[in-house]
């Protein structure tokens, strides 16, 4: 199981003389790849189910008092232990009682890259994290992603996310553009209810000249309908 780390760091205070110092200096580095490092790994296969992925925003813990000859013997073993402890803690959580906006969650593969749809449209760029190891087209994995979410128990979790990402007008735009029809046209059917007099009611509607903004042709061109439904949508015009 591959996992990413994006920064880490190790703070140590040292209570003792300048050899002692440069003892550390020398057993650190060694510590850190040739036993925490590969420990961890196995802490982190044990710790999530093959099918789930653990977001952790921030993981602080503290390893404790070593002695510094012990630390060669010690220190990987402290850290791997307060590790363990608090990843027991977080994925002992129910899925329904997750905060996603908290320090961790749990979620499967397909709820992660539903995710990671959604934090493309809202910042135009891929999360650091992000790795396409399926070699299909982007919009084929995502749209796969999203029809498995549709049809588990955090389908309304999604839409509202996905109704709240769209209430930027930007959003739609990058949806629009960066997605080909087939992408969108089954996006809509999964989110979407069937909606009677839509037509009438999108250009009967004094909101449609904000449509007519300079750059806005080549999205009439390419998913006009999309991306008007999509806006309307997004601001509940439709309930």
């Amino acid at each position: 199981m591959t996992h990413h780390i994006r920064q880490q760091h190790l703070h140590i205070e040292l209570s003792g003389t300048e050899p002692d110092g440069q003892l550390m200096q020398r057993l650190i580095p060694d510590l850190l790849y040739e036993k925490l490092f590969p420990a961890l790994e196995k802490v982190f296969d044990l710790a999530v189910p093959a099918d789930k992925l653990l977001k952790i925003d921030r993981l602080e813990i503290d390893a404790g008092s070593i002695a510094i000859d012990r630390m060669d013997k010690d220190l990987a073993g402290s850290i791997i232990r307060e590790i363990e402890r608090v990843l027991n803690e977080v994925t002992g959580v129910p899925a329904a009682e997750q905060n996603p906006d908290g320090l961790a969650v749990l979620k499967n593969s397909h709820e992660n890259t539903a995710g990671t749809f959604l934090h493309f449209l809202e910042t135009g760029n891929m999360p650091w994290n992000w790795d396409l190891a399926d070699q299909r087209p982007l919009h084929e994995v995502m749209i796969e992603a999203i029809r498995e979410v549709m049809t588990g128990s955090s389908s309304q979790l999604f839409i509202d996310n996905f109704r709240q990402t769209l209430s930027e007008k930007n959003a739609i735009v990058r949806l629009c553009n960066q997605f080909p029809r087939a992408f969108l046209t089954e996006l809509l059917s999964l989110i979407t209810p069937p909606v009677s007099g839509l037509s009438a009611k999108i250009l009967s509607s004094h909101e449609m000249q904000q449509f007519s903004a300079p750059g806005m042709g080549y999205i009439f061109e390419k998913n006009s309908f999309s991306f008007v439904y999509l806006f309307f949508w997004s601001r509940d015009a439709f309930r």
